[in-house]
């Protein structure tokens, strides 16, 4: 399932003309019984779960600088995507669980994490209706977000935050409209609404807090393979017990199809932030350039932006950000990969050389398909952090042998 950025101020929204494929926007399930035609729920829904199981090995569980504690690890993944496609609606759900426990005395308490996720695209004569719907249950030290092929996952900066596993709750609603006005001009809105919650956030000095984003995006067709186009948003950030912040962005996107297979996309703009409180401002460029290719036998994204992010620390933050996520298929049944995530992190509002934090993670895999629908994979992780300008840093080397089962059933 592809998964829509949160709140990436600056993010460019996808173009597209009448001649080319629509685009999926994420919803909720109560929406897509009540908009979905009977005449449009012909097709089939096709459900796909899967089970994972693995072992494997951490050097430093928690990610932390002093006294890491290794400890051989088991986990068990399951889920199940579900999908329909007709010609005016697309659904698309997808529930998991992930647990993962630990072996060693020392080892913190065992690790669990889920996600309900539903995404609806109805299309109608006044335009192209969206919802988006997903909530996470995690921990700032289990990851649930990867780079995968044509997912976002950068809008999560709280990997590595603080050194404890705190629990948090995330629920993201964005409702979305597209309409083509002309073979050559389109138009587009989006709201988002995020709500972050940690448990026992006053003791590690995190906050809950909401956020609302408002876009609007118009763009023209300079011709079939490149658009061109001007964005506008607000965002309001609104935290517990730190000061309210909003931000104002424009910007100008550009993308271009160099072949069937490749498209390239950049967006450069002025963000100005406002800190309610304290009366002050700050002014700053962002942007955002990205390549994506799709192959037979191979594909790839890479990411490089600057944008400004909610943080669990309870201020926006200002990101730069490196994202990779690469897939090779080397045979018929194997297949090489490569995920890679680095960032630095910045308080809006602090003097440059202000608290900041690093974060890198890179992931090779290896999978190796049984039959039609067992697979084998081996993976390899590496992450480090550096918070409070590298005062304090941590890398943690992980490894995980996995047995994936995955069949494809298509329900009556």
């Amino acid at each position: 399932m592809k998964q829509q950025g949160l709140f990436m101020i600056g993010a460019p929204m996808r173009s597209r003309t009448r001649n080319r494929p629509l685009r999926r926007v994420p919803a909720l399930t109560a929406l897509a019984l009540v908009l979905a035609p009977g005449a449009a729920l012909a097709e089939a829904w096709l459900l796909e779960p899967y089970l994972s199981v693995g072992l494997g090995y951490d050097d430093n569980v928690e990610l932390v600088t002093d006294d890491s504690v290794g400890s051989p690890v088991g986990m068990v993944s399951v889920g199940a995507d579900l999908r329909r496609v007709t010609e005016t609606l697309e659904v698309r759900g997808r529930g998991q669980l992930d647990y993962r426990g630990y072996t060693d005395e020392d080892a913190p308490d065992n690790e669990d994490a889920q996600l309900l996720a539903l995404e609806l695209l109805h299309r109608r004569p006044t335009g192209d209706w969206g919802l988006d719907g997903r909530f996470r249950r995690d921990t700032t030290t289990a990851e649930f977000d990867r780079v995968a092929l044509g997912d976002d996952t950068g809008s999560d900066v709280d990997a590595g935050v603080v050194e404890e596993d705190v629990r948090r709750h995330r629920l993201r609603v964005a409702p979305s409209w597209r309409r083509q006005l002309t073979e050559r001009v389109g138009l587009e809105a989006a709201y988002s609404f995020q709500d972050l919650n940690y448990s026992d956030s006053g003791a590690n000095n995190l906050e809950d807090s909401r956020v609302h984003q408002l876009a609007a995006q118009g763009d023209y067709a300079l011709s079939e393979r490149t658009t061109v186009g001007a964005r506008l948003e607000t965002l309001l950030f609104r935290p517990d017990d730190s000061a309210d912040v909003d931000a104002y962005i424009v910007s100008g996107v550009i993308e271009h199809r160099v072949s069937v297979r490749t498209t390239v996309g950049a967006s450069l703009g002025i963000s100005h932030a406002e800190d309610k409180d304290l009366n002050d401002s700050e002014t700053d460029l962002i942007g955002r350039l990205s390549l994506r290719h799709r192959a037979e036998r191979w594909r790839g994204v890479l990411q490089l932006e600057r944008q400004l992010l909610p943080s669990a620390i309870g201020r926006l933050e200002e990101v730069n950000q490196f994202l990779v996520g690469v897939e090779q298929d080397v045979s018929p049944r194997t297949r090489l990969g490569l995920n890679l995530r680095a960032f630095d992190a910045e308080r809006l509002g602090d003097a440059r050389g202000g608290a900041s934090r690093e974060y890198l993670r890179i992931s090779p895999t290896w999978s190796w398909r049984l039959d039609r629908n067992w697979e084998i994979a081996a993976r390899y992780e590496y992450r480090q952090v550096e918070r409070d300008n590298g005062n304090d840093s941590a890398d943690r080397n992980a490894v995980m042998f996995t047995l994936r089962y995955r069949p494809l059933r298509e329900l009556p």
